[in-house]
């Protein structure tokens, strides 16, 4: 019965061990996470990633802009010059 006694308090030595250990390790993660998360707020990074989106999306509606005003003048100088191509043909 002695050996008995003994066995049950070295199970629990053994499981006291183990669960502080993993609540040791649980503990330093998450302190390294709190960490990181705080780095990351104080971070530039996420700022200039939306001032490049900011720039990327002004370039893109400036271009399109641009492209289709090319494209109404281009229409607009191919309206113009089609009836002088007709009235030439007319007269040949």
């Amino acid at each position: 019965m002695n050996t008995n006694m003994s066995r049950r308090a070295v199970l629990v030595h053994d499981k006291a061990l183990i669960k502080n250990f993993w609540e040791q390790k649980i503990d330093s993660q998450y302190q390294v996470t709190e960490s990181e998360d705080v780095r990351m707020k104080k971070s530039a990074l996420k700022k200039l990633r939306n001032e490049w989106v900011e720039q990327l999306e002004s370039r893109t509606k400036h271009l399109k802009k641009f492209n289709e005003d090319r494209h109404k003048q281009m229409q607009a100088s191919l309206l113009t010059t089609e009836p002088t191509l007709c009235k030439a043909e007319s007269v040949a």
